[in-house]
């Protein structure tokens, strides 16, 4: 029997991310996949902004945040080590790798995303988009929904939770 690999984030490919850039996510192919977005902003910083108007669902990042201070007690939330340190704030899997990247920065209001661009505080600090297709990882395996679930949730076990994820 074939062991399914874990993801490990030096396998996947980095493009520097521009909140305010629309179009720095052109290089990304349209397929299924696994992508995590790293950041230099404190959490601290993430956690005092205020939710961009009229983008209902774009994450409320304070609320996020502030969910996750069970699992911070425990240290199972991703945080950095230092300040200025890069970490992953988010992770996921999607059909289309370009569609999720591009929301996360210019997401249309009422879509579920980080909505990046609706923060000018957040424009000096750095923004890594990193990704995996599921062909590069599991050849043949035609983006199967449930491999994706499985294998993103496989590495937040393993490496903890981002804090921006909420399930």
């Amino acid at each position: 029997m074939a062991t399914l690999p874990n993801l490990e984030l030096g396998t996947f490919t980095r493009i520097e991310l521009s909140p305010k850039n629309k179009g720095w996510w052109t290089s990304i192919p349209a397929v299924p996949g696994w992508y995590a977005i790293e950041t230099t902003a404190p959490a601290a910083k993430l956690e005092a902004l205020v939710p961009a108007a009229n983008c209902e669902k774009h994450y409320n990042f304070s609320r996020r945040v502030t969910a996750t201070a069970l699992l911070q007690s425990f240290n199972e939330i991703i945080l950095p080590s230092s300040e200025g340190q890069s970490y992953v704030v988010y992770s996921g899997e999607g059909r289309n790798l370009k569609s999720r990247a591009r929301e996360h920065t210019h997401g249309d209001k009422g879509t579920g995303c980080l909505g990046l661009s609706g923060y000018d505080s957040l424009t000096k600090y750095t923004w890594t988009f990193l990704y995996r297709t599921c062909e590069a990882h599991v050849p043949g395996a035609n983006g199967d929904k449930l491999l994706r679930t499985l294998l993103e949730q496989r590495w937040r076990a393993q490496h903890g939770w981002p804090l921006l994820c909420s399930q």
